[in-house]
């Protein structure tokens, strides 16, 4: 995962289709907050950052005992990584509310994202 990481990041940007993710951060700001209102009563909603895209699998399907391979192999900064992190927590975080009850499988990795990002900030 770490090579197709690093060979993604060999592409020019103006080459690859443009998304939602490819946006700033910032421009999430107002869903993030509406979804952690939502939580009230049902999770921490201390938890914060500012991630790089193609690190978001770090944490969304990576056992933390090999989380370092992909980052040792991607190379990223140590704010890359914190961003990527980032990026992880307000996706998890966003979507959990909305699939709580309606998709209860993406809710629980996205329980498993937040939990995972907490154990390893604590």
């Amino acid at each position: 995962m770490g090579a197709y990481v690093a060979a993604l990041r060999r592409i020019a940007p103006a080459e690859g289709p443009t998304g939602y993710r490819g946006v700033p951060l910032a421009t999430r700001d107002r869903f993030l907050r509406e979804a952690l209102a939502q939580f009230s009563g049902r999770i921490d909603t201390a938890g914060v950052g500012d991630p790089a895209v193609d690190l978001i699998s770090a944490w969304c399907v990576l056992p933390a005992g090999v989380r370092g391979i992909l980052r040792e192999a991607a190379d990223p900064g140590e704010a890359e990584w914190a961003r990527g992190r980032g990026w992880a927590l307000s996706i998890a975080v966003i979507a959990l509310p909305y699939y709580w009850e309606t998709n209860p499988p993406v809710a629980e990795n996205s329980r498993h994202v937040i939990r995972e990002i907490l154990a390893e900030t604590a």
